[in-house]
């Protein structure tokens, strides 16, 4: 007499039609990615009026940035771990939870002090949901739509600051600055209560901590008519990647592009998080009105989530990542020098903010994927990771070197001209990347350095 009959999850999610069940899980992820980002640049919206209102300068709110980005670096050393142990649901509630609370806690400060700590603490969440968030979508993703649904998970991220501009335009000249916070905040509130009664937990991680009843019922609701009440579900196989001490991406003639692509990172990561955060304000110091900054930064996060998508699209199309991102990154220094002469203009600056935005946006998404194809499997993670954890100082360097430039009593076009800099000189590092790996499969034409430039 034979047991009952077993099946892989993962074959299950990958075979399968899109259920309803999945619908919902990454609905969920790219709603709450969405209002996650508007928390986020909620501050990058209101700091002209916040320093106006406490009468401080503007330049004076860098700390504030600066410690929100810190925040985000600390939750997302934090909670990765965590949620391995503890699962992926609990860890997105919980950070949401306190994102949410500390969004709505912005209103009640009345000095830079306290807006510090809890942007602080805001960040915290807001870095530990982003990854958990990828992760569950992806997990609950077949394979064939897998790096389309990472895809359009990253670019709600990046929508959430296009979907808050607009409100900020709509919400402060009616209701003042305080406003845009208690609206995001609410509506975090709401869709932590919604996650806690409908969003399930990753079915490979109840697999893998042995609750195998609860992973079958969710694997019955992907699908009912391979699925039923006798079918015994179980993980996957596979082995789990071994992790590479950070030494082996120095080793094998990978030295170079290590250091090229730690320094390509943090220069994205500057250019991006300088705008993100000041070019409200730059814009306004440059005499056009708030309504006008507001809507070219929620026009340059638009920009982001078109080029991220589109530079995905065409990576996979060609196969050819290096020269697309070089064509991106060239977009960004036109359209950062085009904005900079625009700055009298509203129809040209909006649409010099929205090519940025896919420029330079857009090639940071696809950056990330571009790394990953510069190292042989044993060492990918360890590769892409360190990329963007170096690339972090240049997040955190970018509002501290906008604030340093108002603070000095540099005039709008100037600053936003001055951006072009660091932006061109991720052309050259490009360049260079590419040369080194011309050289070195010259010297090794079958070492695993990467995809074809």
């Amino acid at each position: 007499m034979t047991g009952p009959r077993s099946v892989d999850a993962a074959d299950v999610i990958d075979s399968a039609p899109l259920s309803g069940l999945q619908k919902r899980v990454i609905a969920f992820c790219c709603l709450i990615a969405l209002i996650d980002t508007y928390d986020t640049q909620s501050m990058a919206f209101t700091a002209s009026s916040v320093a106006a209102d406490w009468g401080v300068p503007v330049a004076a709110i860098t700390p504030v940035f600066v410690a929100a980005l810190v925040g985000m670096m600390v939750g997302g050393l934090l909670f990765g771990p965590l949620a391995d142990r503890f699962g992926r649901r609990r860890m997105i509630i919980i950070c949401a939870v306190v994102f949410g609370l500390g969004t709505l806690a912005v209103p009640l400060t009345d000095s830079l002090g306290p807006l510090m700590v809890i942007r602080f603490v805001t960040g915290i969440g807001v870095g530990g949901i982003f990854p958990n968030l990828i992760a569950m979508a992806a997990e609950y993703s077949p394979r064939r739509m897998r790096s389309t649904v990472v895809t359009v998970v990253g670019a709600g991220m990046i929508l959430g600051g296009f979907v808050g501009g607009f409100v900020a335009a709509f919400l402060m000249p009616a209701f003042g600055w305080h406003s845009v916070f208690l609206v995001g905040g609410g509506l975090t509130v709401v869709l932590v209560v919604v996650a806690v009664f409908w969003l399930p937990e990753s079915v490979q991680f109840l697999l893998v901590k042995g609750r195998t009843r609860e992973a079958a019922q969710l694997v019955r609701q992907i699908d009912p008519a391979t699925v039923t009440e006798e079918t015994e579900v179980v993980a996957s196989a596979s082995t789990t990647e071994q992790r590479a001490p950070v030494s082996a991406l120095f080793t094998g003639g990978r030295a170079a592009i290590t250091l090229l692509l730690w320094v390509t990172f943090c220069l994205s990561l500057l250019v991006m998080y300088f705008l993100l955060n000041w070019l409200p304000s730059l814009i306004q110091i440059a005499g056009m009105s708030q309504t006008t900054g507001l809507v070219a930064t929620a026009l340059f996060n638009l920009g982001g989530a078109i080029g991220g998508i589109a530079l995905g699209l065409a990576t996979d199309r060609l196969r050819k990542p290096l020269p697309i991102l070089f064509g991106a990154a060239t977009l960004s220094v036109a359209a950062i020098v085009g904005m900079t002469f625009s700055l009298g203009s509203e129809a040209l600056l909006l649409t010099a903010a929205l090519l940025a935005g896919a420029g330079v946006a857009g090639s940071q998404n696809g950056l990330t994927a571009f790394a990953s194809s510069r190292y042989p499997t044993e060492i990918r993670s360890t590769g892409v990771g360190w990329a963007i954890g170096i690339g972090r100082v240049g997040s955190i360097a970018g509002p501290v070197v906008g604030g340093g430039l108002i603070a000095a009593g540099l005039d709008g076009p100037a600053i936003v001209l001055l951006v072009a800099i660091p932006a061109a000189a991720i052309l050259l590092c490009l360049l260079a990347i590419g040369a080194q790996g011309r050289r070195t499969r010259r010297r090794a034409p079958d070492a695993q350095v990467g995809l074809t430039a």
